[in-house]
């Protein structure tokens, strides 16, 4: 489950992913800004869970630590992913980024979570994972 969001009741807006994820089980045509070359760094609920735990017993008090598993992936290579897993006919449409996207949105961001790691954190599950556990949902 990526970022404990359940797929069916999120809107293209608030939880973009998944609202083409769940186009893409639907067999629906799927818009991706700038060819899905966007980067993003996502983490399993149940690892973000972890590592807050391992921070709040391990962390040096009042220290920044990044929350994330520092490996960044373009959204198009989630989605085709996803479609091929899925076997889905979805057509992916590539369009221009609309203006507000264009303002609020940057194109690629992902956190170095060395001291995260040296805090004892340990990912249990990779991007991959997550996208099959929410494809069989």
């Amino acid at each position: 489950m990526l970022l404990g969001l359940e797929i069916r009741k999120f809107p293209r807006k608030k939880n973009a992913l998944q609202y083409m994820i769940n186009n893409l089980k639907r067999n629906l045509s799927i818009n991706l800004y700038n060819n899905g070359s966007s980067i993003r760094d996502f983490m399993d609920v149940d690892d973000v869970c972890d590592a807050i735990d391992c921070c709040l017993r391990n962390a040096p008090t009042g220290e920044i630590i990044n929350i994330s598993n520092s490996e960044p992936h373009s959204i198009g290579e989630l989605i085709k992913y996803c479609k091929n897993k899925l076997k889905s006919t979805s057509e992916i449409v590539v369009v221009p980024p609309t203006d507000f996207h264009q303002i609020v949105q940057i194109d690629s961001m992902w956190l170095d979570n060395s001291k995260l790691l040296s805090c004892g954190y340990v990912p249990k599950t990779t991007v991959f994972e997550s996208l099959d556990n929410i494809l069989e949902s």
